[in-house]
């Protein structure tokens, strides 16, 4: 049991510095003419570093 408690410490950790961080906005636009819509920007946390 404790191989695979390890193994999956150790798989994790290697998993980690491949997943990519986002960031979302949401945001409110307005078209024009009283009509708005909600939209949703995301991006990576790289981004403005």
């Amino acid at each position: 049991m404790l191989n695979v408690i390890s193994y999956y410490k150790l798989h994790r950790a290697k998993m980690q510095q491949y997943i990519q961080t986002i960031k979302q906005r949401n945001l409110a636009i307005d078209l024009g003419n009283g009509v708005k819509t909600n939209a949703q920007l995301t991006y990576p946390s790289s981004i403005g570093k």
